[in-house]
Protein backbone atom coordinates (compact mmCIF):
# COMPACT_ATOMS: atom_id res chain seq x y z
CA UNK A 1 0.00 0.00 0.00
CA UNK A 2 1.60 3.27 -0.98
CA UNK A 3 1.40 6.66 0.88
CA UNK A 4 0.29 10.43 -0.28
CA UNK A 5 3.69 11.88 0.37
CA UNK A 6 4.82 14.55 -2.38
CA UNK A 7 7.96 16.20 -2.95
CA UNK A 8 6.69 20.18 -1.79
CA UNK A 9 7.66 23.26 -2.91
CA UNK A 10 10.56 23.66 -0.94
CA UNK A 11 12.03 20.46 -1.56
CA UNK A 12 11.19 21.24 -5.24
CA UNK A 13 13.48 24.34 -5.07
CA UNK A 14 15.64 22.51 -3.06
CA UNK A 15 16.48 19.56 -5.51
CA UNK A 16 15.96 22.00 -9.08
CA UNK A 17 18.92 23.74 -7.61
CA UNK A 18 21.26 20.55 -6.93
CA UNK A 19 20.19 19.81 -10.85
CA UNK A 20 20.52 23.42 -12.09
CA UNK A 21 24.03 23.84 -10.11
CA UNK A 22 25.61 20.30 -11.27
CA UNK A 23 24.78 21.30 -15.32
CA UNK A 24 26.89 24.45 -14.52
CA UNK A 25 29.63 22.83 -13.10
CA UNK A 26 32.48 21.73 -15.50
CA UNK A 27 31.84 18.68 -16.35
CA UNK A 28 27.88 19.78 -17.26
CA UNK A 29 27.35 15.87 -17.55
CA UNK A 30 23.40 15.72 -17.43
CA UNK A 31 23.35 12.26 -16.26
CA UNK A 32 25.23 13.14 -12.84
CA UNK A 33 23.12 16.68 -12.41
CA UNK A 34 19.88 14.27 -12.83
CA UNK A 35 21.29 10.96 -10.51
CA UNK A 36 22.52 13.73 -7.87
CA UNK A 37 19.11 15.87 -7.80
CA UNK A 38 16.94 12.63 -7.80
CA UNK A 39 19.53 11.81 -4.71
CA UNK A 40 18.96 15.14 -3.25
CA UNK A 41 14.86 13.81 -3.63
CA UNK A 42 15.55 11.18 -1.47
CA UNK A 43 17.38 12.82 0.89
CA UNK A 44 14.25 15.11 1.84
CA UNK A 45 12.13 12.28 0.88
CA UNK A 46 8.78 11.21 3.44
CA UNK A 47 7.77 8.59 2.72
CA UNK A 48 7.21 5.41 4.29
CA UNK A 49 6.89 2.86 1.86
CA UNK A 50 8.78 2.60 -1.51
CA UNK A 51 5.49 3.55 -3.62
CA UNK A 52 6.03 6.74 -2.45
CA UNK A 53 9.67 6.67 -3.23
CA UNK A 54 8.70 5.54 -6.55
CA UNK A 55 6.00 8.03 -7.03
CA UNK A 56 8.31 11.46 -5.80
CA UNK A 57 11.47 9.91 -8.31
CA UNK A 58 8.71 10.16 -10.56
CA UNK A 59 7.26 13.23 -9.80
CA UNK A 60 10.78 14.83 -9.91
CA UNK A 61 11.69 13.15 -13.06
CA UNK A 62 8.72 14.57 -14.99
CA UNK A 63 10.01 17.95 -13.42
CA UNK A 64 13.35 17.56 -14.48
CA UNK A 65 12.60 16.84 -17.63
CA UNK A 66 10.49 19.78 -18.06
CA UNK A 67 13.58 21.93 -17.37
CA UNK A 68 16.11 20.75 -19.44
CA UNK A 69 13.24 20.77 -22.45
CA UNK A 70 12.82 24.50 -21.80
CA UNK A 71 16.24 25.27 -21.76
CA UNK A 72 17.06 23.37 -24.99
CA UNK A 73 13.90 25.12 -26.54
CA UNK A 74 15.32 28.50 -25.13
CA UNK A 75 18.93 28.13 -26.74
CA UNK A 76 21.19 28.83 -24.19
CA UNK A 77 24.11 27.35 -26.52
CA UNK A 78 22.60 23.86 -26.06
CA UNK A 79 20.03 23.78 -28.86
CA UNK A 80 21.19 20.66 -30.50
CA UNK A 81 20.82 18.50 -27.74
CA UNK A 82 18.06 16.38 -26.48
CA UNK A 83 16.88 14.78 -22.96
CA UNK A 84 17.37 11.38 -23.96
CA UNK A 85 20.38 11.33 -21.97
CA UNK A 86 18.35 12.69 -18.70
CA UNK A 87 15.48 10.35 -19.21
CA UNK A 88 17.84 7.26 -18.87
CA UNK A 89 19.93 8.45 -16.10
CA UNK A 90 16.32 8.87 -14.43
CA UNK A 91 14.80 5.73 -15.33
CA UNK A 92 17.82 3.84 -14.71
CA UNK A 93 18.14 5.77 -11.07
CA UNK A 94 14.17 4.87 -10.72
CA UNK A 95 15.17 0.89 -11.36
CA UNK A 96 17.63 0.77 -8.18
CA UNK A 97 14.21 1.57 -6.36
CA UNK A 98 12.91 -1.34 -7.32
CA UNK A 99 15.91 -3.57 -6.73
CA UNK A 100 16.24 -2.06 -3.11
CA UNK A 101 12.79 -3.02 -2.13
CA UNK A 102 13.94 -6.55 -2.54
CA UNK A 103 16.52 -6.93 -0.76
CA UNK A 104 15.78 -4.76 1.76
CA UNK A 105 12.83 -4.94 4.16
CA UNK A 106 13.33 -1.61 6.38
CA UNK A 107 12.86 1.37 4.82
CA UNK A 108 14.97 3.65 6.53
CA UNK A 109 17.96 1.39 5.64
CA UNK A 110 16.66 1.39 1.97
CA UNK A 111 16.89 4.82 1.60
CA UNK A 112 20.52 4.98 3.55
CA UNK A 113 21.27 2.40 0.31
CA UNK A 114 19.85 4.41 -2.21
CA UNK A 115 21.45 7.28 -1.41
CA UNK A 116 24.50 5.29 -1.59
CA UNK A 117 23.95 4.29 -4.63
CA UNK A 118 23.03 7.40 -6.36
CA UNK A 119 26.48 9.01 -4.95
CA UNK A 120 28.16 5.51 -6.64
CA UNK A 121 26.53 6.12 -10.09
CA UNK A 122 27.48 9.92 -10.36
CA UNK A 123 30.99 9.30 -9.72
CA UNK A 124 31.40 6.41 -11.63
CA UNK A 125 29.66 8.51 -14.38
CA UNK A 126 32.10 11.36 -13.79
CA UNK A 127 35.00 9.27 -14.65
CA UNK A 128 33.16 6.79 -17.38
CA UNK A 129 34.91 8.96 -20.31
CA UNK A 130 38.02 8.74 -19.07
CA UNK A 131 37.41 4.84 -18.36
CA UNK A 132 35.96 4.64 -22.64
CA UNK A 133 38.95 6.77 -23.90
CA UNK A 134 41.21 4.13 -22.64
CA UNK A 135 39.31 1.05 -23.90
CA UNK A 136 38.25 2.91 -26.65
CA UNK A 137 41.70 3.69 -28.30
CA UNK A 138 43.18 0.87 -28.83
CA UNK A 139 41.13 0.10 -32.42
CA UNK A 140 42.90 3.18 -33.30
CA UNK A 141 46.67 2.13 -34.69
CA UNK A 142 49.20 4.81 -36.03
CA UNK A 143 48.17 5.93 -39.68
CA UNK A 144 44.45 5.31 -39.58
CA UNK A 145 41.64 7.86 -40.77
CA UNK A 146 38.65 7.84 -38.32
CA UNK A 147 35.64 8.94 -39.67
CA UNK A 148 33.07 10.81 -36.86
CA UNK A 149 29.73 12.83 -37.06
CA UNK A 150 29.32 16.10 -35.20
CA UNK A 151 30.88 17.32 -31.71
CA UNK A 152 30.99 14.12 -29.30
CA UNK A 153 32.97 14.82 -25.75
CA UNK A 154 32.88 11.13 -25.62
CA UNK A 155 34.80 10.45 -29.08
CA UNK A 156 36.53 13.38 -29.12
CA UNK A 157 38.45 12.06 -25.35
CA UNK A 158 39.28 8.80 -27.06
CA UNK A 159 41.19 10.80 -29.97
CA UNK A 160 42.44 12.78 -27.12
CA UNK A 161 43.79 9.67 -25.40
CA UNK A 162 45.14 7.81 -28.84
CA UNK A 163 47.53 11.24 -29.43
CA UNK A 164 48.19 11.07 -26.16
CA UNK A 165 49.91 7.75 -26.70
CA UNK A 166 51.96 9.16 -29.83
CA UNK A 167 49.74 7.12 -32.77
CA UNK A 168 49.56 9.41 -36.14
CA UNK A 169 45.86 9.69 -37.28
CA UNK A 170 43.55 11.71 -38.72
CA UNK A 171 39.83 12.41 -38.31
CA UNK A 172 37.29 12.98 -40.97
CA UNK A 173 34.05 14.46 -40.15
CA UNK A 174 31.25 16.30 -42.05
CA UNK A 175 29.88 19.46 -41.85
CA UNK A 176 26.98 17.58 -39.71
CA UNK A 177 24.03 20.66 -40.34
CA UNK A 178 21.88 22.44 -39.41
CA UNK A 179 23.78 23.07 -36.62
CA UNK A 180 27.26 22.71 -38.37
CA UNK A 181 28.71 20.47 -35.33
CA UNK A 182 31.45 19.47 -37.79
CA UNK A 183 33.39 22.63 -37.84
CA UNK A 184 33.00 22.73 -34.03
CA UNK A 185 34.77 19.01 -33.36
CA UNK A 186 37.02 20.59 -36.44
CA UNK A 187 37.88 23.28 -34.10
CA UNK A 188 39.22 21.28 -30.98
CA UNK A 189 41.11 18.90 -32.87
CA UNK A 190 43.20 21.54 -34.24
CA UNK A 191 43.30 22.77 -30.65
CA UNK A 192 44.66 19.78 -29.88
CA UNK A 193 46.72 19.11 -32.80
CA UNK A 194 44.91 16.51 -34.73
CA UNK A 195 44.63 16.49 -38.30
CA UNK A 196 41.24 16.73 -39.47
CA UNK A 197 39.34 17.29 -42.76
CA UNK A 198 35.95 18.58 -43.00
CA UNK A 199 33.70 17.33 -45.96
CA UNK A 200 29.90 18.18 -47.02
CA UNK A 201 27.44 15.94 -45.55
CA UNK A 202 26.26 14.52 -48.45
CA UNK A 203 30.32 13.07 -49.57
CA UNK A 204 30.18 10.64 -46.98
CA UNK A 205 30.17 7.43 -49.55
CA UNK A 206 32.86 9.28 -51.41
CA UNK A 207 35.21 9.39 -48.91
CA UNK A 208 34.40 6.17 -46.77
CA UNK A 209 36.25 3.64 -49.03
CA UNK A 210 39.50 6.02 -47.84
CA UNK A 211 38.14 5.47 -43.67
CA UNK A 212 39.41 2.83 -41.61
CA UNK A 213 37.20 2.67 -39.18
CA UNK A 214 34.32 4.96 -38.37
CA UNK A 215 33.65 5.59 -34.13
CA UNK A 216 30.64 8.14 -33.42
CA UNK A 217 28.86 8.74 -29.92
CA UNK A 218 25.28 8.23 -29.27
CA UNK A 219 22.26 10.03 -27.56
CA UNK A 220 20.63 7.15 -26.43
CA UNK A 221 21.67 3.18 -27.06
CA UNK A 222 18.17 1.54 -27.19
CA UNK A 223 17.63 -1.80 -25.33
CA UNK A 224 17.91 -4.11 -28.99
CA UNK A 225 21.21 -2.62 -29.84
CA UNK A 226 19.98 0.53 -32.07
CA UNK A 227 21.50 3.89 -31.44
CA UNK A 228 20.01 7.49 -31.29
CA UNK A 229 23.03 9.91 -32.43
CA UNK A 230 22.56 12.58 -34.95
CA UNK A 231 21.26 13.00 -37.78
CA UNK A 232 23.29 11.29 -40.98
CA UNK A 233 24.53 8.72 -38.20
CA UNK A 234 22.22 6.03 -39.79
CA UNK A 235 22.98 6.97 -43.59
CA UNK A 236 26.69 6.56 -42.49
CA UNK A 237 26.37 3.12 -40.92
CA UNK A 238 24.46 1.97 -44.09
CA UNK A 239 27.83 3.16 -46.26
CA UNK A 240 30.33 1.66 -43.54
CA UNK A 241 28.16 -1.11 -43.99
CA UNK A 242 28.19 -1.53 -47.79
CA UNK A 243 31.98 -1.00 -47.63
CA UNK A 244 33.03 -3.35 -45.24
CA UNK A 245 34.18 -0.63 -42.30
CA UNK A 246 34.17 -1.36 -38.73
CA UNK A 247 31.45 1.04 -36.99
CA UNK A 248 32.34 1.65 -33.35
CA UNK A 249 29.72 3.69 -31.04
CA UNK A 250 31.60 5.39 -27.84
CA UNK A 251 28.58 5.65 -24.75
CA UNK A 252 28.36 6.04 -21.47
CA UNK A 253 26.03 3.13 -19.94
CA UNK A 254 24.08 5.84 -18.31
CA UNK A 255 23.10 6.23 -21.89
CA UNK A 256 21.03 2.65 -22.32
CA UNK A 257 17.45 3.37 -22.91
CA UNK A 258 14.30 1.06 -23.04
CA UNK A 259 13.14 3.32 -25.57
CA UNK A 260 11.87 1.64 -28.88
CA UNK A 261 11.13 4.66 -31.23
CA UNK A 262 8.46 3.37 -33.95
CA UNK A 263 9.83 5.32 -36.53
CA UNK A 264 12.71 7.46 -37.61
CA UNK A 265 10.45 10.41 -36.88
CA UNK A 266 9.57 9.80 -33.88
CA UNK A 267 13.43 9.98 -33.01
CA UNK A 268 14.18 13.39 -34.76
CA UNK A 269 13.61 15.95 -32.59
CA UNK A 270 12.97 18.19 -35.55
CA UNK A 271 14.27 22.29 -35.27
CA UNK A 272 11.37 24.52 -35.43
CA UNK A 273 11.14 25.86 -38.33
CA UNK A 274 8.27 26.03 -39.63
CA UNK A 275 8.62 25.61 -43.29
CA UNK A 276 10.88 23.04 -43.28
CA UNK A 277 10.92 19.81 -41.49
CA UNK A 278 14.76 19.12 -40.12
CA UNK A 279 15.23 16.50 -37.92
CA UNK A 280 18.16 16.55 -35.50
CA UNK A 281 18.56 12.60 -35.29
CA UNK A 282 18.22 9.39 -36.33
CA UNK A 283 18.18 6.00 -35.12
CA UNK A 284 20.46 3.50 -36.60
CA UNK A 285 18.74 0.47 -35.97
CA UNK A 286 19.98 -2.96 -34.91
CA UNK A 287 19.84 -4.63 -37.74
CA UNK A 288 22.97 -2.83 -39.04
CA UNK A 289 24.98 -3.85 -35.94
CA UNK A 290 24.77 -7.79 -36.73
CA UNK A 291 27.54 -7.36 -39.03
CA UNK A 292 29.80 -4.43 -37.97
CA UNK A 293 28.92 -2.63 -34.71
CA UNK A 294 30.70 -2.66 -31.30
CA UNK A 295 29.56 -0.37 -28.31
CA UNK A 296 32.38 0.57 -25.94
CA UNK A 297 31.19 1.69 -22.48
CA UNK A 298 32.72 2.27 -19.17
CA UNK A 299 32.50 -1.51 -18.13
CA UNK A 300 33.53 -2.64 -21.62
CA UNK A 301 33.08 -3.64 -25.01
CA UNK A 302 29.99 -5.41 -25.64
CA UNK A 303 28.35 -5.91 -29.46
CA UNK A 304 24.64 -5.06 -30.68
CA UNK A 305 22.92 -8.35 -29.68
CA UNK A 306 24.57 -8.39 -26.35
CA UNK A 307 22.89 -5.03 -25.46
CA UNK A 308 19.55 -6.33 -23.90
CA UNK A 309 21.46 -8.56 -21.52
CA UNK A 310 23.28 -5.65 -20.07
CA UNK A 311 20.85 -3.45 -19.40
Amino acid sequence: MGDSSSPGSAASAEYLETFQSQLEDDTGIVAVAAVRALTAVLRLSQASTIMGINRELEEAQKVLIGVRQKLLQSGGGARTRTPIPLECACELFRRYVTRTSLEIPDMEQCKTILIERGEQFAQKALQSRHTISVLGQQFIRDGMKVFTIGKSRTVLDVLCEVQRRNRRFEVIVPETRPDELGYQMAEELVALNIPVKIIHDFAVASIMEDVDLVLVGAEGVLENGGIINLVGTYSTALVAQAMKKPFYVAAESYKFSRKWPLSQQEAAYPSRDAEKFRPLRDVRPASLGRYNSCSVRWKGFCVTRTVCYVM
